[in-house]
């Protein structure tokens, strides 16, 4: 039977098409390139338009790889983090003192979806979850990247059933899903992100919004300049949406339900006792924060370039937050920026990053791109931009 002809890659350059065609055809998979709407420039640019490169089924992982994967890759590592909402992928090295990123992906599989109610991990998230993960384990094995780390946060801690899944993706790729605890996932945010910022002079509050829990870091207070604090919080995105949201639309009631929720978990929690603050920085990082930032930029695909240390005000977020609970779920897909796999949990999302900067004082945040696989990366190199002390509290 014949193979079938699949898509590697469209929208390329002639000439680019032609250079990733030589490539490939050089190690031995066979290379079908059609174009469409090609226009004509001038003879030293070449031709411009959407092309379409092709390989074989068979070839499509190995094909990926080359592609994707640079030459030297004798330093790579490749970090995984096995999320309540995402699964997430990070190939890269240090080199100069940054973090070179190689290559990342990122799959919505809605793993913790149902835990909250059920306390177990449903049958079909748990597929998508492990397909995800082997799809990423053909690619990091394509690059022959032996150095590999993939770690569970809060769905993984909280389900029930969780080794089930964990030692299905192992019995299929070989990969050993790490189980860490909310302090553990803090700290690994903390050493990605502080290394992905320049140092400042004040202190900084670190706040990751999850699918699961919400991790928030402190460095630098009235007790210590450098010391460390961090801690885990039992809200995230995923597990407030399940509890309160039933209507589409939100109702006010279902909106009020989650602020108190949130004002209730604050209050219960040290990071109120802790003597911050309101002039220091708020840096904010995971997909709930990082998609705020891509709507308030605009931007038709999410760039980590363009995120990273981008600016929102309060007040920015407040009119956000109008726009975005005033929609149905079906047009808030449409917005620019959102990717239409967070178009419901960007509602709980949003009110419970404005109701930590409304509760602590701060006018603005910071968003960082950097964080928990950043952390990982970092651990495999032994990297350390500074001393601190660490202490969860």
């Amino acid at each position: 039977m014949e193979e079938k002809w699949v898509e590697l890659l469209k929208t390329y350059d002639t000439l680019e098409a032609e250079m990733i065609k030589d490539l490939l055809e050089s190690g031995g998979i066979p290379v079908i390139i059609r174009s469409a709407k090609v226009t004509p420039y001038p003879v030293n640019i070449g031709m411009m338009g959407e092309v379409k490169i092709l390989v074989q089924e068979g070839d499509r992982d190995r094909a990926e790889a080359a592609v994707k994967c640079p030459d030297d890759l004798g330093t790579a590592s490749a970090a995984i983090d096995v999320g309540s909402n995402t699964i997430r992928l990070l190939i890269g090295n240090i080199r100069k003192n940054r973090v070179n990123r190689i290559y990342s992906g990122r799959i919505t599989t809605r793993l913790a979806e149902g835990v909250v109610n059920t306390g177990r991990l449903k049958n079909d998230n748990i597929g998508k979850s492990v397909s995800a993960i082997k799809e990423f384990y053909s690619l990091i094995s394509g690059c022959g990247i032996k150095n590999i780390r993939a770690v569970g946060t809060s769905a993984i801690r909280e389900a029930e059933n969780s080794k089930e899944f964990t030692d299905m993706v192992f019995n299929e790729t070989g990969i050993k899903v790490e189980r860490i605890t909310g302090i553990e996932e803090a700290r690994l945010t903390a050493r990605g992100l502080l290394f992905g910022i320049n140092k400042t002079s004040g202190p900084l509050l670190i706040i990751d919004i999850g699918g699961g829990s919400t991790e928030w870091i402190i460095q630098g207070n009235l007790l210590s300049e450098d010391r460390l604090l961090f801690n885990s919080l039992p809200a995230g995105v995923v597990k407030l949406l399940e509890r309160f949201i039933k209507t589409d639309p939100p109702t006010p009631d279902e909106l009020s339900a989650i602020n108190n929720e949130i004002d209730s978990i604050l209050a219960n929690d040290k990071l109120k006792t802790i003597t911050l603050i309101s002039e220091g920085l708020l840096i904010g990082t995971g997909g709930t924060i990082t998609t705020l930032a891509s709507i308030d930029l605009g931007l038709d695909e999410y760039d980590g370039e363009k995120v990273h240390m981008h600016v929102i005000p309060l007040q920015k977020l407040l009119i956000l937050r109008d726009m975005l609970i005033s929609l149905p779920f079906d047009k808030r897909k449409g917005i620019k920026g959102l990717e239409p796999g967070r178009a419901d949990l960007i509602i709980p999302g949003i009110l419970l990053t404005i109701r930590v900067m409304e509760i602590l004082g701060f006018k603005e945040i910071t968003v960082s791109d950097y964080g928990l696989l950043e952390g990982i990366l970092l651990e495999f190199d032994g990297t350390t931009r500074e001393t601190t002390d660490e202490k969860s509290i």
